[in-house]
């Protein structure tokens, strides 16, 4: 190879299983988030730390599907607080 010359390389990454990929902000600290109950409370779970990709964590707890996360560290977030959860998207309107 000539010096200046430009190459690409691919390597497989490693693949995670039964992960959820979150903001960084989701995980408050003692590696807690807290995603929104059926009457709008928050509940807490605790994740266990599995990897990173860019400003996103991946993370392992006992998740349920269609779950609502928070996604911003508000200093009062706590177990049975009262949040008026907002769509992110327009289709999830």
């Amino acid at each position: 190879m000539r010096p200046g010359a430009f190459v690409s390389v691919t390597t497989s990454d490693r693949h995670y299983r039964d992960v959820v990929r979150l903001p960084q902000t989701a995980v408050h600290p003692g590696n807690r988030v807290f995603a929104v109950g059926e009457d709008d409370r928050l509940i807490e779970i605790t994740v266990s730390l599995a990897g990173y990709d860019g400003n996103d964590v991946l993370v392992r707890g006992k998740f349920k599907s269609g779950m609502r996360v928070m996604s911003s560290r508000l200093p009062d977030a706590g177990p049975g607080v009262l949040v008026q959860p907002r769509p992110l998207h327009a289709a999830e309107r």
